[in-house]
C-alpha cells in the first residue's frame, strides 16, 4: 500500500507595516480554520499549510491571490519572502 503523501509549506512575507499585516491576516481568515494557519508578528505575515499536496498548493495559491488583491504582490519581492516546503 502506498503511503499518503503530505506536504508542509510555509509562506513568510514582510509587509510594509504591522497594520498591513493585520489587514492581510483578516482577509485570509476564511482560509485559516481548515486549510491554513495564519500568524502575524509586527509586519511579518506567516501562512502555514499542511495536507495533501494539491490542497496545500491550492490554498497557498488562494493566499497569494488574496495578497495580490490587497496590493501586496510586490512587498515580498522588495522586503524578502520565503517559501519553505517539506514533503513527507
Amino acid at each position: 500500500m502506498a503511503a499518503d503523501v503530505r506536504l508542509e509549506a510555509s509562506l513568510r512575507l514582510r509587509l510594509p507595516d504591522a497594520e498591513a499585516a493585520r489587514i492581510a491576516a483578516a482577509a485570509l481568515a476564511p482560509d485559516d480554520p481548515g486549510y491554513a494557519r495564519v500568524f502575524v508578528q509586527g509586519p511579518l505575515l506567516e501562512v502555514h499549510g499542511e495536507g495533501a499536496p494539491l490542497a496545500v498548493l491550492r490554498t497557498l495559491d488562494d493566499v497569494l491571490a488574496c495578497l495580490r488583491a490587497l496590493g501586496h504582490e510586490r512587498a515580498g519581492r522588495q522586503a524578502g519572502s520565503s517559501v519553505i516546503q517539506n514533503a513527507s
